[in-house]
């Protein structure tokens, strides 16, 4: 087992830099006309740094790598995929779902070839029933929904309430434990 720490849009303090930084990415992200710089560090090391040991720690589930989380949404513990590649999104579902916990207004649309080369529309909705993770509220949330449910049998066979990405955790410090399937922010 390992540790997988990464931070986003905060630079790495010297001390972390001991982790044998292996990758660092950096690029520009463009969603409907606003554009922002993401930059992410990445760093495996066996060991957990003093900083990160006291950090509120919820255990995941992970088969074959994947990563579900466990989010309180509305008051019931659900599972959600955690998606490196889904950044522009902080949780995408069913409609269904979607319609369960926002006020049923689009207030963002994201279109595009962006599964498979496949032309597919994304509705986001503003959250309004609690989201939380950790004990910690998860505030000013949207949720997506693919427009043609092209997703859907995606969550059911992965028996996920649905997906969420790094737009949750953009100002914090990640350290996923695979060894001890601890998922911590700072």
């Amino acid at each position: 087992g390992f540790w997988f720490v990464f931070r986003a849009f905060k630079q790495v303090p010297k001390s972390t830099l001991i982790l044998a930084l292996l990758l660092e990415l950096c690029g520009e992200y463009n969603h409907t006309g606003r554009s922002f710089l993401v930059a992410l560090r990445l760093a495996i090391t066996d060991f957990l740094p003093a900083e990160y040991e006291n950090l509120l720690a919820e255990e995941f589930e992970s088969e074959y790598g994947e990563i579900k989380l466990p989010l309180r949404i509305n008051g019931k513990t659900c599972k959600v995929l955690f998606d490196t590649g889904s950044s522009p999104f902080q949780l995408i579902t069913t409609q269904e779902r979607a319609w369960s916990v926002s006020d049923l207004t689009i207030v963002d649309s994201l279109s595009g070839p962006l599964w498979w080369g496949q032309e597919i529309t994304f509705y986001g909705f503003n959250v309004t029933k609690p989201i939380e993770f950790g004990g910690k509220a998860l505030n000013n949330s949207k949720v997506y929904y693919a427009k043609d449910g092209l997703w859907d049998s995606f969550y059911s066979t992965l028996d996920v309430w649905g997906i969420t990405g790094n737009a949750y955790f953009f100002e914090n410090t990640v350290i996923i434990d695979y060894k001890n399937k601890l998922f911590r922010i700072k």
